[in-house]
């Protein structure tokens, strides 16, 4: 799969499925910053699923973090693999989500 059809993929995961994911974690999480937490461990999460997966051949390779990262692992913002090692930098921009 190209790169680019996969950062279009995960764009679309992304807006698709933000509406019912937004509903969620609304329920749960009241405090602005636990909320804002949530939204980013939750996309931080799917970056590495969409794109590391593809990109990083072994788990000793991460993509840069998405936006803020996760804060579910400490030390790390990353989710699947927190050991702390040097990303791969990309550059990819992601349009606002607007209702």
């Amino acid at each position: 799969m190209d790169v680019n059809e996969v950062v279009r993929s995960f764009q679309k995961f992304i807006k698709d499925s933000w509406p019912a994911v937004e509903n969620i974690i609304k329920i749960k999480y009241k405090d602005p910053f636990k909320l804002q937490e949530a939204i980013d461990d939750w996309l931080q999460a799917n970056w590495e699923t969409f794109l590391e997966f593809v990109v990083c051949s072994t788990p000793n390779q991460s993509l840069e973090v998405y936006g803020d990262g996760a804060d579910c692992n400490d030390g790390s913002s990353l989710v699947f693999y927190p050991k702390p090692h040097p990303p791969i930098e990309w550059f990819v921009m992601v349009s606002t989500i607007k209702k």
